[in-house]
Protein backbone atom coordinates (compact mmCIF):
# COMPACT_ATOMS: atom_id res chain seq x y z
CA UNK A 1 0.00 0.00 0.00
CA UNK A 2 1.53 3.35 -1.01
CA UNK A 3 -0.14 7.02 -1.81
CA UNK A 4 0.72 8.93 -4.91
CA UNK A 5 -0.68 11.88 -4.72
CA UNK A 6 -1.54 13.45 -1.37
CA UNK A 7 -3.72 16.83 -2.02
CA UNK A 8 -3.74 19.42 1.28
CA UNK A 9 -5.98 22.08 -0.09
CA UNK A 10 -8.61 23.27 2.41
CA UNK A 11 -12.03 22.51 1.99
CA UNK A 12 -14.22 23.91 -0.90
CA UNK A 13 -10.91 24.43 -2.92
CA UNK A 14 -11.89 21.60 -5.47
CA UNK A 15 -10.98 18.96 -3.49
CA UNK A 16 -13.87 17.03 -5.05
CA UNK A 17 -13.14 17.86 -8.59
CA UNK A 18 -9.31 17.13 -7.94
CA UNK A 19 -10.51 13.68 -6.68
CA UNK A 20 -12.29 12.68 -9.86
CA UNK A 21 -9.59 14.18 -11.88
CA UNK A 22 -6.77 11.75 -9.91
CA UNK A 23 -9.30 8.65 -10.45
CA UNK A 24 -9.34 9.76 -14.04
CA UNK A 25 -5.69 9.56 -14.45
CA UNK A 26 -4.80 6.48 -13.08
CA UNK A 27 -4.37 7.29 -9.79
CA UNK A 28 -6.40 4.50 -8.60
CA UNK A 29 -9.59 4.99 -6.14
CA UNK A 30 -8.84 8.63 -4.52
CA UNK A 31 -9.81 8.43 -0.90
CA UNK A 32 -12.50 11.24 0.19
CA UNK A 33 -14.06 11.65 3.36
CA UNK A 34 -17.41 11.91 1.66
CA UNK A 35 -16.84 8.60 1.12
CA UNK A 36 -16.04 7.24 4.10
CA UNK A 37 -18.96 8.38 5.45
CA UNK A 38 -21.36 6.81 2.74
CA UNK A 39 -19.57 3.77 3.48
CA UNK A 40 -19.89 3.75 7.25
CA UNK A 41 -16.53 2.84 7.34
CA UNK A 42 -16.09 3.93 11.45
CA UNK A 43 -12.12 1.79 11.07
CA UNK A 44 -10.76 4.16 8.77
CA UNK A 45 -12.21 7.08 10.65
CA UNK A 46 -11.31 5.96 14.23
CA UNK A 47 -7.34 5.50 12.49
CA UNK A 48 -7.57 9.01 11.55
CA UNK A 49 -8.99 10.08 15.01
CA UNK A 50 -5.92 8.38 16.55
CA UNK A 51 -3.39 9.60 14.62
CA UNK A 52 -4.85 13.26 15.34
CA UNK A 53 -4.43 12.62 19.05
CA UNK A 54 -1.10 10.92 18.78
CA UNK A 55 -2.08 7.27 18.99
CA UNK A 56 0.22 4.75 16.90
CA UNK A 57 -0.66 5.47 12.72
CA UNK A 58 -2.92 2.37 11.24
CA UNK A 59 -2.52 3.53 7.62
CA UNK A 60 -3.57 0.30 6.05
CA UNK A 61 -6.97 0.72 8.43
CA UNK A 62 -7.38 3.89 6.07
CA UNK A 63 -5.76 3.64 2.85
CA UNK A 64 -6.63 0.14 1.83
CA UNK A 65 -6.83 0.10 -2.33
CA UNK A 66 -6.18 3.83 -2.28
CA UNK A 67 -3.58 5.14 -4.03
CA UNK A 68 -4.03 9.20 -3.29
CA UNK A 69 -6.18 11.50 -1.40
CA UNK A 70 -7.80 14.69 -2.25
CA UNK A 71 -9.61 15.82 1.12
CA UNK A 72 -9.98 16.39 4.90
CA UNK A 73 -7.88 15.50 7.14
CA UNK A 74 -5.00 15.26 4.62
CA UNK A 75 -4.71 18.92 4.74
CA UNK A 76 -4.67 18.69 8.95
CA UNK A 77 -2.11 15.52 9.22
CA UNK A 78 -0.13 15.98 5.55
CA UNK A 79 3.27 16.44 7.49
CA UNK A 80 2.35 12.79 9.02
CA UNK A 81 1.41 11.45 5.42
CA UNK A 82 4.83 12.94 3.91
CA UNK A 83 6.61 10.98 6.46
CA UNK A 84 4.77 7.75 5.89
CA UNK A 85 4.74 7.99 1.99
CA UNK A 86 8.67 10.32 1.44
CA UNK A 87 7.96 9.77 -2.51
CA UNK A 88 4.19 10.98 -3.03
CA UNK A 89 3.90 14.27 -4.52
CA UNK A 90 1.54 16.94 -2.67
CA UNK A 91 -1.19 19.06 -4.47
CA UNK A 92 -2.09 22.36 -3.02
CA UNK A 93 -5.49 23.35 -4.29
CA UNK A 94 -6.62 26.97 -3.88
CA UNK A 95 -9.28 29.65 -5.00
CA UNK A 96 -10.11 33.37 -4.31
CA UNK A 97 -9.84 33.56 -1.25
CA UNK A 98 -13.22 35.72 -0.98
CA UNK A 99 -15.05 33.20 -2.90
CA UNK A 100 -13.91 31.04 -1.09
CA UNK A 101 -15.06 32.22 2.33
CA UNK A 102 -18.40 32.46 1.17
CA UNK A 103 -18.30 29.07 0.12
CA UNK A 104 -16.90 27.53 3.46
CA UNK A 105 -19.98 29.54 5.38
CA UNK A 106 -21.94 28.20 3.34
CA UNK A 107 -21.12 25.20 3.16
CA UNK A 108 -18.22 23.66 6.09
CA UNK A 109 -19.80 25.95 8.25
CA UNK A 110 -23.29 25.07 7.50
CA UNK A 111 -22.68 21.41 7.44
CA UNK A 112 -21.62 22.02 11.60
CA UNK A 113 -25.10 23.22 12.15
CA UNK A 114 -27.46 21.17 9.82
CA UNK A 115 -27.30 17.45 11.40
CA UNK A 116 -28.57 17.58 14.80
CA UNK A 117 -25.97 15.73 18.06
CA UNK A 118 -28.33 13.56 18.84
CA UNK A 119 -27.88 11.76 15.36
CA UNK A 120 -24.48 11.15 16.28
CA UNK A 121 -25.55 8.25 18.60
CA UNK A 122 -26.71 6.52 15.87
CA UNK A 123 -24.03 7.04 13.61
CA UNK A 124 -20.63 5.34 14.95
CA UNK A 125 -18.80 7.01 11.82
CA UNK A 126 -20.57 10.17 12.04
CA UNK A 127 -20.12 10.30 15.77
CA UNK A 128 -15.84 9.53 15.07
CA UNK A 129 -16.11 12.13 12.50
CA UNK A 130 -17.52 14.77 14.20
CA UNK A 131 -14.81 14.63 17.02
CA UNK A 132 -12.14 14.85 13.95
CA UNK A 133 -13.54 17.80 12.59
CA UNK A 134 -14.09 19.41 16.19
CA UNK A 135 -10.51 18.59 17.03
CA UNK A 136 -9.16 19.39 13.67
CA UNK A 137 -11.03 22.25 11.76
CA UNK A 138 -12.45 23.77 14.64
CA UNK A 139 -10.59 23.64 17.79
CA UNK A 140 -6.94 23.53 15.83
CA UNK A 141 -7.36 24.87 12.68
CA UNK A 142 -9.76 27.84 12.90
CA UNK A 143 -9.70 28.04 16.83
CA UNK A 144 -13.54 28.45 16.93
CA UNK A 145 -13.32 31.43 14.40
CA UNK A 146 -14.08 29.85 11.84
CA UNK A 147 -17.55 32.20 11.18
CA UNK A 148 -14.65 35.23 11.77
CA UNK A 149 -14.29 36.35 7.66
CA UNK A 150 -11.37 38.35 8.66
CA UNK A 151 -9.72 35.74 10.94
CA UNK A 152 -10.47 32.88 8.50
CA UNK A 153 -8.92 34.26 5.59
CA UNK A 154 -5.63 34.78 7.25
CA UNK A 155 -5.85 31.27 8.21
CA UNK A 156 -6.45 30.49 4.36
CA UNK A 157 -2.93 32.54 3.70
CA UNK A 158 -1.08 30.89 6.36
CA UNK A 159 -2.05 27.84 5.53
CA UNK A 160 -0.58 28.12 2.03
CA UNK A 161 2.44 29.85 3.69
CA UNK A 162 3.09 26.92 5.42
CA UNK A 163 2.58 23.78 2.85
CA UNK A 164 5.47 25.83 0.82
CA UNK A 165 7.63 25.72 4.08
CA UNK A 166 7.55 22.49 4.43
CA UNK A 167 6.96 20.39 1.15
CA UNK A 168 10.10 20.67 -1.09
CA UNK A 169 9.08 23.08 -4.39
CA UNK A 170 9.95 19.83 -6.56
CA UNK A 171 7.14 18.08 -5.22
CA UNK A 172 4.28 20.43 -4.74
CA UNK A 173 1.84 21.85 -7.16
CA UNK A 174 -0.18 24.54 -6.24
CA UNK A 175 -3.15 24.61 -8.09
CA UNK A 176 -6.83 25.91 -8.59
CA UNK A 177 -9.36 23.92 -10.77
CA UNK A 178 -9.75 26.41 -12.90
CA UNK A 179 -6.02 25.94 -14.39
CA UNK A 180 -8.08 22.48 -16.14
CA UNK A 181 -6.06 19.62 -16.62
CA UNK A 182 -2.66 21.02 -18.15
CA UNK A 183 -1.08 21.69 -14.97
CA UNK A 184 -1.73 18.72 -12.88
CA UNK A 185 -0.86 16.52 -15.85
CA UNK A 186 2.72 17.99 -16.40
CA UNK A 187 3.26 18.03 -12.81
CA UNK A 188 2.16 14.06 -12.40
CA UNK A 189 4.13 13.43 -15.30
CA UNK A 190 1.12 11.91 -17.45
CA UNK A 191 -1.03 12.86 -20.35
CA UNK A 192 -4.04 15.39 -20.95
CA UNK A 193 -7.35 12.61 -21.24
CA UNK A 194 -8.68 13.03 -24.85
CA UNK A 195 -11.73 14.53 -25.08
CA UNK A 196 -12.83 14.62 -21.26
CA UNK A 197 -13.08 18.12 -20.01
CA UNK A 198 -12.09 18.45 -15.88
CA UNK A 199 -14.50 17.53 -13.48
CA UNK A 200 -16.35 20.28 -11.83
CA UNK A 201 -18.30 18.62 -8.88
CA UNK A 202 -19.43 20.05 -5.53
CA UNK A 203 -20.84 23.18 -6.80
CA UNK A 204 -21.93 25.57 -4.27
CA UNK A 205 -26.21 25.53 -5.41
CA UNK A 206 -26.26 21.84 -4.98
CA UNK A 207 -24.53 22.16 -1.68
CA UNK A 208 -26.57 24.44 -0.35
CA UNK A 209 -29.64 22.58 -1.81
CA UNK A 210 -28.36 19.49 0.23
CA UNK A 211 -27.44 20.94 3.11
CA UNK A 212 -31.26 23.04 3.33
CA UNK A 213 -33.08 19.89 3.02
CA UNK A 214 -30.93 17.78 5.28
CA UNK A 215 -31.62 20.59 7.98
CA UNK A 216 -35.17 20.85 7.10
CA UNK A 217 -35.18 16.72 7.21
CA UNK A 218 -34.29 16.46 10.83
CA UNK A 219 -36.02 19.65 12.23
CA UNK A 220 -39.48 17.71 11.09
CA UNK A 221 -37.90 14.59 12.45
CA UNK A 222 -37.54 16.47 15.75
CA UNK A 223 -40.84 17.72 15.27
CA UNK A 224 -42.66 14.42 14.73
CA UNK A 225 -40.60 12.99 18.10
CA UNK A 226 -41.99 15.67 20.30
CA UNK A 227 -45.88 15.41 18.67
CA UNK A 228 -45.41 11.72 19.41
CA UNK A 229 -44.10 12.24 23.14
CA UNK A 230 -47.25 14.79 23.53
CA UNK A 231 -49.82 12.40 22.05
CA UNK A 232 -48.57 9.17 24.33
CA UNK A 233 -48.32 11.85 27.66
CA UNK A 234 -51.64 12.64 26.63
CA UNK A 235 -53.08 9.27 26.20
CA UNK A 236 -51.85 8.33 29.48
CA UNK A 237 -53.28 11.53 31.50
CA UNK A 238 -56.58 11.23 29.69
CA UNK A 239 -56.40 6.74 30.68
CA UNK A 240 -55.56 7.47 34.02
Amino acid sequence: MTISVIGVGLGQTGTHSLAAALEILGFGECFHADKMLERRDVRAAQAWLDIAEGRPARWNDIFSGHRSIASFPAWALYEEMLAQFPGARVVLTVRDREQWFDDISAGDYAAFKADPRWLFWFSPVKRVMRKLEDLLILERKYHHRLHDKQYALRIFEQHIQEVRETVPADRLLIFDVNQGWGPLCDFLGVAVPMDMPFPRLNDMASVRARLRSRFFFFRGVEIAALVLILVIFSYFILAG
